[in-house]
């Protein structure tokens, strides 16, 4: 009797029985796939040949013997030249997806016929053989691996999982994924064909799992966490087992063959390729948009609006969402618009189509008149744009029809204006989804019903952010609890007072020196006006070599005035320099001494900096700006962040957790 060790006693046991009883996945033990028995050719060979060729003949009735190996032989890559596994990986993703291997066939009248190989079908789920085994062993470079789990598809391996007994510490967590990662490394290099046909990789403890592929990094693996479409009500009625949530969600045969087909997808920059898969909420979110935009007997589709937070990654859920729309035959004929309200915005939107490869027509107008022609010639395509193109004086509509779709980024910020309504006025009769990163009666009225809401409380739940503390300080001192008139000029003076932010520039530089500086972390300073930037600016400097023992660098990033006296126009900065500014504070602390950003209304929204720990507040926010300061600091930076502080001097946030769950 062979030997059941604690992880696969554990993990891989219960992982194996769960797809087989709840899912109707078939379990072969490793053992049953080797060479001897003919599944395949041999340890080194992973696909396994017997199932891939009763798969051939049934999905294409008109393929011949000898088509069927050349199609096998692709697979095996055996006559390809040696390039990078990710452009391997690739290849093969777009034969599967796309039955992309042609095959010339010759018919009884001497005609020359190309014919398109079907590796899986993707409409047909039942017409598919789904199998999992377990200890999986292929021949490598230098080793013989077991792999603990493989799912195959047709004969086809397209996921690997692997398992790992979770440790009792906390602080051993890093510990625990690092040797994960580090086991799937090796597997990586060294049995490379395990991973030609790989659609992504799942790493499994008794508590945990973490998703990724063969291109990402420790720490871009992530949870999944959602059993959707079914309800977590139904869930509850199945087998307890602790990763069911991500494995029903990630591998109900219809999620598992979605995914694979419709979100995962390819970005080529600078001669480097990176494979991405959606994270959960993603998938989610743009299923139940295309289940609303397939809904029948509606002579105007209704529009709605997604609630995803900041950081998210809304703009890749636009994106997936255009694929989906694009590979849906019901909905392929439509014109999707996508609309930002920054013109960095809508220029990445566009490189990362471009780079991913998924579409052919894609439209980048760069002036307004161009946007008007394209509207007006209303083919199917996917236009980019920004909200500043739609200029349209006159009351006649460019484009009448229903057949369009409007994906609007930053819904919450970008839609309240006169160019809003001129979209609305051009294109009628459009359906407008929004992407927000709130929820409020503004979007709402605008937009209507909340289709999916992902919030801050769901990000730091799934570990994508750290816990945020908030601690109000030196409560003499706050807004709210001094006695005066609440005249604008009354607040301005309080706020701008030198003892004041003398006596709070000490006590910035206690908390950061404190809770901060050891771990090597930054901070942001945000202030009520320019003024107010400025006098931090002199007070922390005043003060830093007492308290914290040595002189680090302070740095303001204010607009100007032309009529500055000269100690503000020292903290003038072209764009170029606060840029640079930026990179700088970016930087770990041993690298670079920038480490107090003080700013008023610049770099409040839209800027990402993980190694801020900290954000000291003297300033009234609005839910929206707050709630970006508490995304920046809850950042994870390379498993060294704990924590995240919200640090408020001005007195008026008493709803912050609140606003983490609504934002």
């Amino acid at each position: 009797m062979s030997y059941v060790g604690n992880e696969e006693k554990l993990i891989g046991l219960p992982t194996i029985e769960y797809l087989q009883k709840n899912l109707g996945y078939e379990f072969l033990n490793g053992e049953k796939l080797s060479p001897e028995i003919e599944e395949r050719d041999s340890y080194r060979d992973v696909i396994l040949n017997k199932r891939l060729e009763k798969a051939l003949y049934r999905l294409n009735p008109w393929i011949k013997e000898a088509d069927v190996y050349k199609a096998i032989w692709y697979l095996k890559c055996k006559e390809e030249k040696e390039e990078p596994l990710i452009n391997r990986n690739h290849k093969i993703h777009d034969v599967l997806v796309n039955s992309d291997f042609i095959i010339q066939q010759v018919d009884d009248n001497g005609v020359t016929k190309q014919r398109n190989v079907c590796f899986i079908d993707w409409n047909n789920i039942d017409n598919n053989d789904f199998l999992v085994t377990s200890n999986f062993k292929v021949q490598g470079i230098n080793e013989c691996i077991f792999a603990d789990i493989v799912i195959f598809i047709n004969g086809i391996p397209v996921v690997v999982l692997e398992c790992k007994k979770e440790l009792l510490k906390d602080e051993d967590k890093m510990r625990l994924e690092q040797q994960l990662y580090s086991q799937i490394s090796r597997y990586i290099n060294d049995v490379e064909q395990l991973f030609y046909t790989n659609c992504f990789i799942v790493l499994l403890t008794e508590k945990n799992n973490y998703i990724g592929t063969i291109s990402s990094t420790n720490s871009q693996y992530f949870h999944w966490s959602d059993c959707y479409p079914l309800e977590k009500e139904e869930l509850e009625r199945l087998e307890e087992y602790t990763n069911r949530l991500a494995l029903h969600g990630i591998f109900s045969k219809k999620n598992l063959l979605n995914i694979m087909k419709n979100f995962i997808t390819f970005e080529y920059f600078n001669r480097t390729v990176n494979k991405r898969m959606c994270r959960y909420y993603q998938y989610r979110a743009v299923d139940k948009i295309i289940k609303k935009l397939l809904e029948k007997n509606q002579s105007k589709i209704p529009g709605g609006f997604i609630h995803h937070t900041h950081g998210s990654g809304r703009i890749m859920t636009m994106l997936y969402l255009a694929n989906r729309i694009r590979m849906t035959d019901d909905l392929r004929d439509k014109m999707i618009l996508i609309v930002t309200d920054r013109v960095a915005s809508s220029q990445q939107i566009y490189h990362m189509l471009i780079s991913m490869k998924k579409n052919s027509f894609i439209e980048y107008p760069k002036i307004s008149d161009e946007l008007k022609y394209i509207l007006m010639r209303g083919k199917s395509e996917i236009i980019i744009t920004n909200i500043q193109k739609f200029q349209n004086q006159e009351d006649v509509p460019l484009n009448n029809s229903s057949n369009i779709i409007v994906l609007v980024d930053n819904a919450n910020r970008s839609q309240g204006g006169q160019k809003a309504l001129e979209m609305r006025k051009e294109i009628p009769n459009a359906t407008y989804i929004g992407f927000s990163q709130v929820d409020n009666g503004d979007v709402r009225q605008i937009f209507g019903d909340c289709i999916d809401k992902y919030s801050m409380k769901n990000a730091i739940e799934d570990s994508f952010g750290v816990n945020v503390l908030y601690e109000k300080r030196l409560p003499e001192y706050q807004f709210n609890s001094l006695d005066f008139k609440h005249s604008d000029d009354n607040k301005r003076s309080l706020l701008e007072d030198d003892d004041r932010i003398d006596k709070i520039a000490k006590d910035i530089l206690s908390h950061y020196k404190e809770k901060v500086f050891q771990e090597g972390f930054k901070a942001q300073v945000v202030c009520s006006s320019r003024l107010a930037c400025v006098k931090y600016y002199e007070a922390l400097n005043k003060y830093m070599k007492e308290v914290i023992g040595e002189q680090l660098e302070v740095k303001v990033i204010i607009s100007s005035n032309i009529d500055d006296p000269p100690f503000m126009r020292e903290h003038s900065l072209n764009k170029q320099e606060q840029g640079n500014t930026i990179m700088r504070f970016r930087e770990s602390l041993n690298n670079d001494k920038v480490v107090f950003l003080i700013v008023t209304d610049m770099f409040l929204t839209d800027f990402d900096a993980p190694i801020q720990q900290v954000a000291y507040i003297d300033k009234h926010l609005k839910d929206n700006k707050l709630a970006q300061s508490i995304i920046r600091v809850s950042r994870p930076y390379k498993d060294k962040k704990k924590c995240g502080y919200i640090v408020d001097y001005y007195g008026a946030y008493d709803n912050v957790s609140e606003i983490i769950d609504n934002n």
